[in-house]
């Protein structure tokens, strides 16, 4: 799928509000993240300011931004920012026993099927641009690629809307 097609599908499958709460934490670090994403649209997020910080949104925040962080990964070589790491090899590739439910994910696991179809769509399109054919995989994405096709399975029979 292309890059431009992917952006369109999570900015439509993640489209809602933002939340009020950036995350549950009232640490300074965390005060200063929710002060920095206030108001902000999806597709305005500060990715050379956040960075690795991603870590520290709230579960319904990450779910807000994933069209910007998106946007960004695809849009902009990997190692050019923080942000885009941390989104694939800590929040997607969570380590995550197999087998177990969506609802295991600690940031994502109240998406619904179209929003986890994404996210497995992402984890392909980065293991074709990212690395070359043949190459041998991060541990982390081919865990992430297994975890997320199984959470898209279960989320399909469970009726997720």
């Amino acid at each position: 799928m292309h890059a431009d097609n992917l952006i369109a599908r999570a900015s439509t499958a993640f489209a809602g509000q933002q939340p009020r709460r950036i995350n549950e934490c009232n640490c300074p670090e965390c005060h200063d993240f929710s002060r920095l994403l206030a108001g902000r649209e999806p597709d305005d997020i500060p990715s050379a300011e956040l960075g690795d910080g991603i870590i520290l949104l709230g579960p319904a925040t990450l779910a807000y931004f994933v069209p910007g962080i998106v946007r960004f990964c695809l849009s902009n070589d990997p190692d050019e920012g923080d942000i885009c790491n941390t989104f694939v090899f800590s929040i997607l590739a969570q380590p995550i026993s197999k087998r177990s439910s969506p609802e295991c994910h600690p940031k994502l696991g109240e998406l619904t099927v179209a929003q986890t179809s994404v996210i497995l769509e992402i984890l392909q399109h980065v293991t074709r641009s990212w690395y070359n054919d043949g190459e041998e995989l991060p541990r982390e994405i081919s865990r992430a690629t297994a975890n997320w096709s199984w959470f898209l399975e279960r989320a399909r029979i469970c009726d997720r809307p």
